[in-house]
């Protein structure tokens, strides 16, 4: 089994002043500046909900969200992507020695 934490964060400064050989970073920014990647550092903005998602939630149909959402994580390039973040999380070469990834989710709100 693998173990973990995630954290959310919207404060770019928990990132600059966090110990990052010890956190995992899925950036969920668009914008964010390339000069603070490290290689502890993964982009995820494929993650966000596409734009029908994001027009259907701000029209307040909640279950039209849900549906275009959950349509979108189960194309395949997004299933793989989600793979590709698990193996960098943890590592899987090493995971099966149980260890413990802390992940950090940085979005700018």
């Amino acid at each position: 089994m693998l173990k973990g934490n995630i954290y959310i964060t919207d404060n770019i400064n928990v990132i600059k002043n966090s110990n990052l050989s010890l956190i995992k970073v899925i950036v969920m920014d668009e914008d964010f500046d390339d000069n603070y990647m490290t290689k502890d550092m993964i982009m995820g903005t494929i993650l966000l909900p596409p734009i029908e998602a994001k027009i259907a939630e701000v029209d307040g149909d909640e279950q039209k969200y849900d549906y275009i959402y959950s349509c979108y994580l189960l194309k395949p390039e997004v299933e793989r992507y989600i793979s590709a973040i698990i193996e960098f999380s943890f590592n899987l070469k090493f995971s099966l020695n149980s260890f413990s990834v802390k992940i950090l989710l940085y979005a700018k709100l």
